[in-house]
């Protein structure tokens, strides 16, 4: 290993892999295995004995670099949920949340403020809460959800040979996938639940939809549709994978 370093110091090291940049915490300690860590909050953690070169710790990495980037990723998520329990979430940003207790004559409520975002309750629950920000999505962010369809249903309209405009939208609470498109119904269904997200994400399910007009598998074909509407839309993809929709 590197003579610099010290039996149990530890140095934070970053490695370039196939599937992002890996940023480690390295151990040097008095072992014969490599050792490998995920913890809670998403920090990776490595140790190896004095006889491991580094470049052996670094092509182990490598080889497992997908496995560990998407252990960062939820370990990460889930420590975002935990958070979030005292946040509102809009459009990929977190606002901090307040939560009061009323009186049952007054209404359960939930609004902007300059310092956030204040829920008043008859009894803070989890279902009471979770009604409270559907309904608020519902209210604050409709006529986006409305607005973006129309400009894609316009798009899909004129470049093919479809009636795109003719699609109904239908914007409910699903916790399955995040969108779907039904040729029997002649609608696209999209999860209230990407307001929480960022707003690229809602570009991409409905552009996904619109293209399953065209192609009702996910063929290459099907992508390649979809990245010719919306180029980087494998990048969102790919990003959207590691969120969890609610």
């Amino acid at each position: 290993m590197a003579s610099r370093q010290k039996i149990g110091e530890t140095t934070l090291r970053q490695l370039n892999t196939p599937h992002g940049v890996l940023t480690y915490q390295f151990t040097l300690k008095r072992v014969k295995n490599m050792n490998l860590r995920v913890l809670p909050d998403g920090t990776l953690r490595v140790s190896a004995g004095p006889r491991v070169p580094i470049r052996e710790v670094e092509r182990f990495l490598t080889s497992r670099s997908q496995w560990i980037t998407e252990a960062v990723e939820r370990a990460e998520s889930r420590k975002r949920q935990a958070a979030a329990k005292d946040c509102l979430r809009l459009w990929g940003r977190e606002i901090p949340l307040s939560v009061g207790i009323v009186d049952r004559d007054l209404p359960e409520t939930l609004i902007l403020t300059e310092e956030g975002a204040e829920m008043a309750l008859w009894e803070d629950t989890p279902l009471r809460r979770q009604t409270q920000v559907l309904a608020f999505w519902k209210r604050e962010t409709g006529d986006l959800f409305a607005a973006r369809f129309r400009f894609w249903a316009g798009h899909f309209q004129e470049k093919y040979p479809v009636e795109a405009k003719k699609v109904g939208l239908a914007v409910k609470p699903m916790t399955s996938r995040w969108g779907s498109y039904s040729k029997r119904t002649g609608t696209i269904a999209l999860s209230l639940y990407l307001a929480s997200r960022p707003p690229e994400f809602l570009e991409y399910t409905i552009v996904h939809e619109f293209c399953h007009m065209l192609y009702l598998d996910h063929s290459p074909l099907f992508h390649a549709l979809v990245e010719e509407n919306l180029p980087g839309a494998g990048v969102i993809r790919e990003k959207m994978k590691r969120f969890p929709i609610r």
